[in-house]
């Protein structure tokens, strides 16, 4: 999954957001049209996009940490943020079998009542994952690992679709060099 880090922002954007925004209407017009195949074709494909953004945060992330000695990774958890992007994957399969199986299904029951703390664990694993890169980036540029220092990274990671255009490019530079 190496190729994630050297791919142009525009190539990273389309992969990760410009393909789910088309197969959008896919999906809606399957389910509009109670069609269960063309659902099915847009659900993967917006899923697909979802697997290529965790892989992306968890190439970038294992590569900075990487970048770094070993007295500046002190306090970051390299096996908790993988753990962490896996549980995420893991989760999203879940919650796209969620919506694949029959309403009175045994699996629906058992996963609505785990689904409430799952999806707190995967809020938090995200938001970790964010803070890893954001963290990482800014101490392989040369600065503290302090909050106030990575709090520009963090946002853009947050709202990727914008955040892709600038980071990008600063890790490209990373890997080049």
């Amino acid at each position: 999954m190496n190729f994630l880090l050297r791919l142009k922002h525009w190539k990273l954007f389309l992969l990760v957001f410009g393909f789910p925004a088309l197969s959008f209407p896919v999906t809606l017009i399957g389910l509009l049209m109670n069609s269960d195949p063309i659902y099915y074709i847009g659900l993967i494909v917006s899923s697909s996009a979802w697997v290529f953004l965790v892989f992306w945060l968890k190439e970038s992330g294992n590569y900075l940490y990487e970048q770094l000695d070993a007295e500046l990774t002190i306090g970051s958890n390299q096996k908790l943020f993988n753990f962490n992007l896996y549980f995420v994957l893991f989760y999203s399969t879940l919650l796209i079998l969620y919506f694949m199986v029959p309403e009175n299904d045994t699996f629906n029951k058992v996963y609505s009542f785990a689904i409430f703390p799952m999806h707190l664990y995967s809020m938090y694993s995200l938001f970790y994952a964010i803070y890893f890169v954001s963290k990482h980036l800014t101490m392989t540029e040369g600065k503290s690992g302090k909050f106030e220092n990575f709090l520009g990274y963090f946002f853009m990671l947050w709202f990727y679709p914008i955040g892709i255009w600038t980071i990008q490019p600063k890790i490209n530079q990373l890997v080049n060099r």
